[in-house]
């Protein structure tokens, strides 16, 4: 199965400090079940991009038995085979910036409680722009700010505005 895996600079998990070997080389994980955050490689689908926004991303090659929960995807073995070039701290900054304009564009729909969340969107991508910020980070925080505002006016809005955010990634990323 061919997944998404967003990873720190040099190839570096940003949860296990990890450093992935170069693209091709197979990983397996430890033990003898599948235990997603314990025993298992972990990666996304194209549909869960905006909760593991990161320096890099790489398209990665899944074995083994796949699970999904909780936006996550969890395998017994993978291998790197690609990176994306085009996600890099530009497209962090975009996807900041398009986040914060949906965020006020949700926002002038509203009745204005979404005010406070609306100013949080924007920093965060302004500061996405700036030397100084980790623009993935910015990014992911505009992204959430974005999803609160739109889950102030709509039940299923967080799930929707994800939804949204993904295809935004996708298309700017070439990625499906």
């Amino acid at each position: 199965m061919i997944a998404w895996k967003f990873l720190g600079a040099g190839r570096t998990g940003p949860f296990s400090g990890f450093e992935w070997p170069p693209a091709g080389v197979w990983l397996h994980a430890g033990g003898t079940e599948l235990r997603t955050c314990r025993t298992a490689i972990h990666a996304c689908t194209a549909q869960d991009l905006p909760l593991w926004l990161g320096d890099e991303l790489w398209s990665i090659e899944l074995i083994g038995p796949v699970e999904h929960a909780h936006g996550k995807l969890a395998a017994p073995g993978g291998r790197l085979l690609a990176r994306v070039e085009d996600w890099d701290a530009m497209a962090a900054v975009a996807y900041a910036d398009a986040c914060a304009d949906r965020a006020e564009k949700l926002a002038e729909a509203g009745d204005g409680a979404a005010a406070g969340l609306l100013a949080d969107a924007r920093r965060c991508a302004r500061r996405a722009g700036r030397t100084g910020y980790d623009a993935p980070t910015m990014a992911a925080g505009a992204a959430m700010c974005t999803a609160r505002v739109r889950a102030l006016y709509d039940a299923g809005g967080v799930a929707a505005e994800r939804a949204w955010q993904a295809a935004w990634l996708c298309d700017r990323l070439g990625v499906t």
